[in-house]
């Protein structure tokens, strides 16, 4: 893998994984098809969660925190969460 396709994890990389993750529990709820038109966004989605770092950035039991704190609130998400 060359430098310009990702080979660095860079600044921007950083402030996407976070993003990235959301839009992996949002597709849990429903299919708002996040990727549907951007293959490249969703290449480098795919990678940049694949990596260790980011990986390890959160709790094991991420998913399930962020489905409480969404139920919580009752928030138009929280309706979809099965």
């Amino acid at each position: 893998m060359s430098v310009n396709q990702g080979e660095k994890f860079s600044l921007i990389d950083a402030v996407y994984a976070p993003i990235f993750r959301y839009f992996v529990a949002f597709d849990r709820y429903q299919n708002f098809g996040f990727s549907d038109r951007t293959p490249k966004v969703n290449a480098w989605r795919e990678a940049l969660l694949q990596r260790p770092s980011v990986q390890q950035a959160v709790a094991e039991n991420y998913y399930d925190l962020l489905d409480e704190f969404l139920k919580k609130r009752n928030s138009f998400l929280a309706e979809l969460i099965k």
